[in-house]
């Protein structure tokens, strides 16, 4: 079973700021998605230690998606 508590979800908002400076350091933005969901995948791995390999890769692409979708949010509530 997946067990994603508050502490884990604090990881999105974090991997939403790695990506924005990977941005701001000049990599192309097509490549920003693969890169949150790496980081998200990374971070969960980081968190559930001891899991099954499969629930770290699942919650870690959770991670990473919700951290796109935060970033697109973000951009067009600021209308950039």
């Amino acid at each position: 079973m997946l067990d994603i508590s508050t502490l884990d979800l604090s990881i999105v908002p974090l991997i939403t700021g790695i990506v924005e400076i990977i941005k701001r350091a000049g990599l192309n933005d097509k490549f920003l998605p693969l890169i949150a969901l790496i980081l998200g995948i990374a971070g969960s791995f980081a968190l559930k230690l001891g899991s099954a390999i499969s629930e770290n890769i699942i919650i870690g692409i959770a991670f990473g998606l919700m951290a796109s979708g935060f970033f697109s949010q973000i951009k067009t509530g600021l209308g950039k």
